[in-house]
């Protein structure tokens, strides 16, 4: 007889395997490979292995308001390989002693887990469940996992189960509904889908809010005037008009000498930041070395399974409950760094939340950087110093006032000295550009004195650092899905990053201010989706159950969808008034507005908003009206490229007007 541990991943499962049963041999079967010994069978999931789909196919063949009114219109479906994988493993290994869910710790875990247990109970496989909680793929982890089992936490997966209905109900209803009222429109904007998201559309909402306040910011020049002498670089300003900068510029040029009257120092200690869990090392791995969150986040998965780190979907950050060996892991994080470990094994620092989840990300393996690719190697190597510098003092700086004097004019520089440079010695992410070391009575000669225009500047874009910051105090998502849902704008063309900057395109912008009109509970990042969280913690805590959370969500979503539906008409009318703005021509039938469009194999056209006319275009260049062709008398255009330049006509090709 065996038992059945179900693993999230290939990785993971081949740890478990050698860490518990050294007889087991990889097989194969319907393309699922899995490990089996004399009394274990070990079999790797892909994540989740089930979805959430409409049950009727056709977006046309049903009403988008039945999808949140008839909940069975929602179908769960399974993965077809898992299921025959099932069907065999319960022909052929029958009876099943027990089922060891060994998915990932988290929620989304326990979640994953009981989507395995319902395609295996439906195949015939039935058996007691236990749970297997790891912090890390470690041998000796894996092997305290096993030997502690606990129960799975059904009402955690409950919580997580509700939170995928609820997105595939807000997804499929308000997509289909955005789309199919404005889907004539939809080549004119660019795209062939307006979808909408619980999660991804407030979060769309975010990056507007900023986008629009840049886009309204209106630049003002103002002055400045550069002070140089020696090391020590001095800004004096902002000044209104040009002359009074340069007044102070003549000043200066003519005395040439800066005295120091007065110095002033502070003592200033800067302690590391602390522990990491994963929204906090997300946001430190953009800022610091500019890797987008969801692809960091499927690095430090990578480490996970490959033993460099504790498990990485974590909310704590606190050192305590957790048995970490510390003596072991900061000397492999020295030695990986080639740095010299701390004097002490003491934390100067540590978190405030303890989630009873899993420790802080943590490294715990000695290994040589250079073997690891790039993106992999800057993040271990983040972890390590920032891992390391929890060990190490604060670091001891002077916060120095230099009061400078020439002539009438009194100027005031501020900055650090580093008196003891502590966790800073391993953390280089932070620098401290230092002040000169000058004393009272000291003069310092100018060499050189410039006067600098510039601008006022608009509000920065938000980093996916901060937004992911404003995620969090919002609630948006959870440490997981959060970096998904910045992607998922990003591919649907509502975002664009620029370096390490997002920024809403014109069709974000469009989709957020029609929905703002039409169903502002939709783009609101705040009521909506704090009542879902609330939901999902009362199933988590067993306070709610599932069918009762679900009915009281559609209800309660059905007016926020009925709002949308009501203002349809709206809808058109604000999206002809946008598109409008984009007129080429006029319509050569009705007299309407003509706007270019892309169609869906990328081929382009005009369109006109009224009567839905459509004159070909070719498929490259700027395209401006020229007025109208002698032979057809259809409107005329001038198309230019990037190597010419050549008058169209829809119906008589470029040849004839060539140049």
């Amino acid at each position: 007889m065996h038992e059945l541990l179900i693993a999230e991943k290939a990785k993971a499962a081949e740890a478990i395997a050698r860490a518990l049963f050294p007889d087991a041999r990889r097989s194969t079967y319907y393309g699922i490979r899995f490990f089996i010994s004399a009394s274990a069978i070990i079999v790797p999931l892909s994540g989740h292995i089930a979805d959430y789909d409409v049950r009727v196919s056709g977006w046309n063949r049903i009403d988008p308001r039945d999808i949140v009114t008839n909940s069975r219109l929602l179908v769960k479906r399974y993965d077809t390989r898992y299921e025959r994988f099932f069907l065999w493993l319960a022909r052929t290994y029958q009876p099943i002693s027990r089922i060891i869910i060994a998915t990932d710790a988290d929620e989304e875990g326990e979640n994953i887990g009981t989507e395995a247990l319902e395609l295996l109970q439906r195949c015939g496989v039935d058996a007691p469940v236990v749970r297997m909680w790891m912090h890390s793929l470690q041998p000796g982890e894996i092997r305290r996992a096993y030997h502690e089992l606990r129960d799975l936490q059904w009402s955690v997966a409950a919580s997580v189960e509700a939170r995928r209905i609820i997105d595939a109900i807000v997804g499929f209803s308000g997509t289909r509904e955005l789309t199919l009222t404005l889907r004539p429109y939809l080549p004119a904007l660019g795209t062939q889908v307006l979808s909408i998201g619980r999660v991804q559309t407030p979060t769309l909402s975010l990056l507007v809010e900023r986008e629009r306040k840049i886009r309204a910011f209106t630049p003002k020049p103002f002055w400045k005037v550069v002070i140089e002498a020696g090391s020590l670089k001095i800004e004096r300003g902002p000044f209104s008009s040009e002359a009074d900068a340069q007044k102070l510029q003549q000043l200066l040029a003519a005395h040439r000498v800066l005295h120091v009257v007065g110095v002033e120092q502070r003592h200033e200690a800067r302690s590391p930041l602390p522990p990491l869990h994963t929204t906090r090392a997300l946001q430190l791995i953009n800022q610091f070395i500019g890797i987008p969150a969801q692809r960091a986040l499927s690095i430090l998965e990578r480490l996970y399974l490959n033993g460099l780190i504790t498990y990485p979907r974590t909310s704590t950050d606190r050192y305590g409950r957790y048995k970490i060996d510390h003596r072991s892991c900061v000397s492999a994080a020295a030695r990986t760094l080639g740095a010299k470990p701390p004097t002490r094994l003491q934390l100067s620092v540590n978190g405030s939340v303890d989630a009873g989840d899993h420790p802080p990300i943590t490294p715990l393996k000695q290994v040589s950087l250079n073997t690891l690719p790039r993106a992999q190697r800057a993040i271990y190597e983040f972890i390590c110093r920032h891992y390391l510098a929890l060990f190490y003092p604060p670091a001891q700086l002077l916060r120095v006032t230099l009061q400078l004097q020439a002539r009438d004019l009194s100027l005031r520089v501020t900055g650090y000295r580093i008196r003891n440079p502590g966790f800073l010695t391993v953390y280089k992410y932070i620098r401290i550009v230092e002040l000169p070391t000058v004393k009272r009575g000291d003069t310092l000669t100018i060499s050189q004195v410039s006067v600098v225009r510039s601008e006022t500047k608009p509000p920065p874009a938000l980093t996916e650092s901060k937004l992911l910051k404003q995620m969090e105090e919002l609630k948006l998502g959870t440490k997981s899905t959060r970096p998904e849902m910045i992607e998922v704008n990003l591919e649907r063309g509502y975002a664009v990053r620029t370096g390490r900057s997002l920024r809403a395109t014109d069709l974000g912008m469009a989709v957020i201010s029609l929905l703002e009109k039409a169903a502002p509970g939709l783009v609101n990042p705040r009521a909506f989706n704090r009542e879902v969280r609330e939901m999902m913690d009362a199933i988590a805590s067993g306070k709610l159950r599932l069918d009762e959370a679900l009915r009281a969500f559609r209800t309660r979503y059905l007016s926020v969808f009925d709002q949308l539906r009501a203002h349809r008409t709206l809808l058109i009318q604000e999206v002809q008034k946008l598109l409008k703005q984009r007129t080429i021509t006029q319509c050569p039938s009705c007299g309407g507005s003509m706007v270019l469009a892309t169609g869906s194999r990328g081929g382009r056209y005009l369109l006109c908003l009224n009567c839905q006319v459509r004159l070909p275009v070719p498929r490259k260049g700027d395209i401006s009206p020229a007025g109208y062709c002698p032979r057809c008398f259809l409107p005329l255009f001038v198309v230019r490229e990037k190597t010419r330049t050549y008058k169209y006509c829809p119906s008589c090709g470029p040849s004839r007007y060539a140049s």
